[in-house]
């Protein structure tokens, strides 16, 4: 499980239904699941998925994430050194 914390309600709501658009499918958690203020997106990850479905998910996160207007990274998350690792 990879969890992306968020803002606010409104952030975590908005980004689910712009992954969704993506075709990735999120689970949120929000209070009382999570402590009063702590928003989440919960990602799913296993063995199954290969490098290549990682990235394109990686990717629609880029894109829902502007899409909704969210300061988002132009850098990937970690480097080609930790991906072979």
């Amino acid at each position: 499980i990879v969890a992306v914390r968020l803002e606010n309600e409104q952030e975590m709501f908005g980004l689910c239904c712009a992954l969704l658009e993506e075709g990735v499918y999120v689970n949120i958690a929000r209070p009382p699941a999570t402590p009063q203020g702590m928003h989440l997106l919960r990602c799913s990850l296993g063995l199954g998925h290969s490098a290549e479905q990682v990235e394109e998910i990686l990717a629609a996160f880029q894109r829902a994430g502007r899409r909704i207007g969210l300061p988002i990274s132009e850098t990937p998350p970690f480097d080609e050194a930790a991906r072979t690792a």
